[in-house]
């Protein structure tokens, strides 16, 4: 018996190969880009976490104030060098203690803090407070700011 010899070999063409090539390309850059997003959203998340943690605990302070009535002063002293941190007071005795590193926000930055945020007995600031938390190391950066209002204490978190 005689064989057949086929003109073109068995297989894919070059044609096919390239349009497959091109399709997994495609599939690979909207995987990419999503995952770029789920990156920037857990920064956001994170940052988002380290704001409410520190907002949370100016109005801590603000409600010991108002409850301790004269016999006690709470306060927030920050320090923004490394590792970032800032430590809650009465008098000079330390509550707590909140270091950014070792809480897992170690992609927060914290700018613009004062030394120091104090209350009287009245929840009232002893003046108005700024704060600036950025997220740091990737791009774009991102950035949340509290706000102590002066005249009533109120803490806005923008």
């Amino acid at each position: 018996m005689k064989q057949k010899k086929y003109l073109f070999a068995q297989g894919y063409s070059l044609v096919e190969f390239i349009i497959t090539i091109c399709l997994l390309l495609i599939a690979g850059q909207f995987a990419l880009a999503s995952y770029k997003g789920f990156l920037n959203l857990q920064y956001k998340v994170k940052l988002d976490c380290a704001v409410n943690m520190v907002a949370a605990d100016i109005r801590l302070i603000q409600q010991k104030n108002l409850n301790s009535g004269n016999g006690h002063s709470y306060k927030i002293l920050f320090f923004t060098d490394y590792p970032q941190r800032y430590i809650i007071v009465d008098r000079l005795t330390a509550i707590r203690q909140v270091t950014f590193d070792q809480s897992g926000f170690s992609d927060v930055l914290i700018q613009g803090a004062p030394p120091e945020i104090k209350f009287n007995s009245d929840g009232v600031p002893v003046s108005g407070y700024t704060l600036i938390l950025k997220s740091k190391g990737h791009i774009p950066v991102y950035s949340r700011q509290i706000t102590v209002l002066p005249a009533t204490g109120r803490v806005m978190v923008k």
